[in-house]
């Protein structure tokens, strides 16, 4: 995606911040998600992530956990 000098700076500013705060941290993976900043209504930025292609080639989980509300209606009584 196509970024201006202001958007690469405010991304950067963004970045560190969020490592300082441990919110995110280094990734050594082969896979990626392009990140992109949003202007929010105040002036300020959003950063998005846009997962799209990541999401197409992740494998669905053929065992998932159950819901817990389907799981109490299963029980029934069993369940006080």
């Amino acid at each position: 995606y196509y970024s201006t000098p202001a958007k690469q700076d405010a991304m950067y500013k963004i970045t560190q911040e969020l490592l300082q705060f441990e919110l995110i941290r280094p990734s050594y993976s082969p896979y990626a998600a392009p990140a992109l900043l949003v202007a929010k209504h105040d002036g300020t930025w959003r950063m998005v992530v846009d997962y799209k292609k990541l999401n197409n080639i992740t494998i669905k989980d053929n065992h998932p956990l159950p819901n817990m509300e389907q799981t109490i209606q299963v029980l029934g009584n069993g369940y006080q």
